[in-house]
């Protein structure tokens, strides 16, 4: 008796420990793409910056102009960003996650705008 209620638990913990390993795996390939989009994103930023440079625009008309720009490099970075999210944070509601990756790429855009006012000086 003794011994099958051991290797109940001894099964049930193996179990906890095979979807728990599962999820951190899910995590940590959740967390690679959010990075990889994340990299695609800034170097499309970052080429924008450097192609408007000879244009001469304002700060605030390039802040304007970069927030059209690279749409589907963002989109790509918000999906990676809510889905990691997700992964980390799964009792936090969808509408909070897009949020914070909304703010990144926020983030993001004010940071290459600064950029771009430096470069223009």
């Amino acid at each position: 008796m003794a011994l099958t209620m051991f290797r109940r638990h001894l099964i049930t913990l193996a179990c906890v420990l095979a979807v728990a390993s599962n999820a951190y795996a899910d995590e940590e390939a959740a967390r690679r793409a959010a990075h990889a989009f994340k990299e695609q994103y800034w170097e499309c930023l970052a080429s924008t910056a450097v192609q408007a440079l000879p244009k001469k625009f304002s700060g605030q008309d390039f802040a304007y102009y970069v927030k059209g720009s690279c749409p589907d490099e963002a989109q790509n970075f918000r999906v990676a960003v809510v889905d990691y999210l997700a992964l980390k944070f799964p009792n936090i509601d969808a509408c909070t996650h897009l949020a914070s990756a909304n703010m990144v790429i926020s983030a993001a855009q004010d940071d290459i705008v600064k950029f771009y006012i430096e470069q223009r000086r």
